[in-house]
């Protein structure tokens, strides 16, 4: 990430550097919380790029002493008699609401750069909702909620909800253990099976369907097939960050919802499109190295781009339907997110911060939970770590901190296996199989015949059940070791990159074509021809093995 500030930008904690306001801001004392500038303005460090920039739009002005108000009133006390400020957000301000009876809350107000308004709270609120009564995961309850800045008395979209209790992950994960640790990721694995198991029909993000004016009402996939309808809730227009920065929130391209993954994926190549060509300054990328003699992006070579992605977007998505289904994802699970109890830290009390939260396929929340990216000592090379060869002779504190520092190493999973061989040795024919033997007086099997069954036996023999199929197209292979070497996994995977995604050529209108799937897929769309039946003729096996 481009470094913008001039200390280390880590998620926040909700104690560390808490800015805390005692005790005279009681409301007997101190009525006037809007005194404090400090509520309203970005106040966690400094930018040491375009500051002035990066500070307004973190700059939100509300009225403090309706939302201390409306926090009371939500839940039944007579007043509130602190304020506290959490470290800021990099797109919110939260606060912690002390009231005369003790109870606390938490209240949440969007940065002008948290997303479009309304629909960035609407959503919030709605997929907390969900995730909580329908996916069974431990979520605040809301207990108040505007969207609609221009319609409440506090003049700003909030969230009013129930204070987490335990403690953050973070103040617990470095002292754990490896067990205590594993039971963690099993925990939170526990809930993204549930988030897996339930999938939705279109792809955006998730609203109640009072809030969106889309007609793309919310249906759930269950992991049987069967189909349940959710009347309450809705899929509106993604309001995923990418959606947002760097000036998207004042740019009108679509944002969804979307009824297939094309449609999804080819949007945000127009949505690029449309910001390159709207956007005054390209925003430089955090990955990139500016000085004299350097490579600058331009907005041509950055349409260029664009449009072949467009081009080839078809293409580049995966054919498995399982991972192209959309599923609802937290996707920001890092040690300040996740709440657990203090007495048992593998307990797991509560998951926070759902903005932005978006329905999308599942390949693209293809990514480890943040708090298990490695964060132990620095290594050189690429052998993994060792004990030392005289741990024994070691004190045990010693011995105790050398067995840390392993653990705590970048440990390199086991040693694949070798693959195993196909057991099948075209040569050892000298044995004739069971049915050849049967009697003397039938005719004697061919050599074709006896490899034939050597191989259906082989597959039938097989560890775990296989599926087995002739490929007519490999006509380099006698039958009866096509029939055997394409009942393994991996034998096919390797047949179909050799065999069959080799680039094609149309030689009805003379077009380069990727590979075989490719092809089909022209002849049928721009040539209006039917390719159900092979290219190839089938051959007579002459046996009784299935053929798929």
């Amino acid at each position: 990430m481009r470094r913008l500030f001039t200390q280390s930008v880590r998620p926040f904690k909700w104690s560390r550097l808490s800015i805390v306001f005692r005790p005279g801001f009681s409301r007997s004392l101190h009525k006037n919380w809007n005194s404090v500038n400090d509520f309203f303005q970005y106040t966690r460090g400094r930018f040491v790029s375009n500051e002035e920039h990066e500070l307004s739009i973190r700059r939100v002005k509300f009225d403090m002493n309706e939302l201390a108000r409306l926090a009371a009133d939500s839940v039944g006390s007579r007043e509130c008699v602190h304020i506290e400020k959490f470290p800021d957000g990099m797109f919110n301000k939260t606060f912690l609401f002390t009231m005369a009876n003790g109870v606390e809350v938490v209240g949440k107000v969007p940065n002008p750069n948290a997303g479009q308004p309304h629909f960035t709270t609407a959503s919030e609120v709605a997929t907390m909702d969900f995730v909580r009564n329908v996916l069974g995961t431990p979520v605040p309850r809301v207990l108040a909620w505007s969207s609609k800045a221009g319609e409440n008395s506090v003049g700003a979209e909030y969230i009013i909800m129930e204070k987490v209790t335990g403690v953050q992950l973070s103040h617990v994960w470095h002292n754990m253990g490896i067990e205590d640790r594993f039971e963690i990721v099993k925990a939170i694995s526990g809930y993204q099976r549930s988030w897996s198991s339930t999938s939705f029909t279109k792809y955006g993000s998730l609203y109640y369907s009072c809030d969106t004016d889309y007609q793309k009402e919310c249906v759930l996939v269950k992991s049987d097939g069967t189909h349940a309808k959710e009347p309450r809730f809705a899929i509106g227009p993604s309001t995923g960050r990418d959606q947002a920065d760097h000036g998207r929130v004042s740019i009108d391209f679509d944002r969804g919802p979307w009824d297939d993954a094309f449609q999804y994926r080819r949007a945000v190549g127009l949505r690029e499109i449309t910001s390159v060509q709207s956007i005054g300054d390209l925003p430089r990328s955090p990955l990139s190295l500016y000085g004299p003699d350097t490579y600058y992006p331009t907005r041509a070579k950055k349409l260029a781009a664009l449009h072949s992605y467009l081009q080839l977007v078809r293409y580049l998505l995966p054919t498995d339907k399982s991972i192209m289904a959309p599923f609802l994802w937290h996707t920001d699970l890092h040690t300040e997110n996740i709440f657990v109890n203090p007495e048992r830290p593998t307990e797991v009390l509560g998951i926070i911060d759902w903005q932005s939260t978006e329905v999308l396929p599942l390949f693209e929340h293809a990514r480890q939970p943040y708090f298990l990216d490695y964060d132990g000592p620095s290594v050189e090379g690429l052998e993994p770590p060792t004990l030392p060869e005289n741990i024994s002779e070691l004190s045990p504190a010693k011995q105790l901190e050398a067995k840390r520092l392993y653990m705590s190493g970048p440990l390199r999973g086991r040693r694949k296996r070798a693959a195993p061989s196909d057991g099948f040795d075209e040569e050892q024919t000298n044995v004739l199989p069971e049915p050849a033997k049967k009697s003397c007086s039938s005719p004697e099997p061919s050599q074709q015949d006896i490899l034939l069954v050597k191989a259906k036996n082989y597959i039938k023999k097989a560890k775990k059940p296989r599926r087995r199929f002739q490929c007519y197209g490999d006509t380099e292979l006698p039958i009866h070791r096509r029939t055997q070497k394409y009942s393994e996994y991996k034998s096919t995977l390797r047949h179909f990159r050799e065999k069959h995604l080799q680039d094609r050529r149309c030689h009805m209108c003379d077009e380069d074509l990727l590979h075989d799937m490719h092809l089909r897929r022209h002849a049928e769309e721009v040539h209006r021809l039917s390719t159900e039946r092979n290219y190839y003729t089938k051959e007579d096996t002459g046996s009784d093995i299935d053929t798929d």
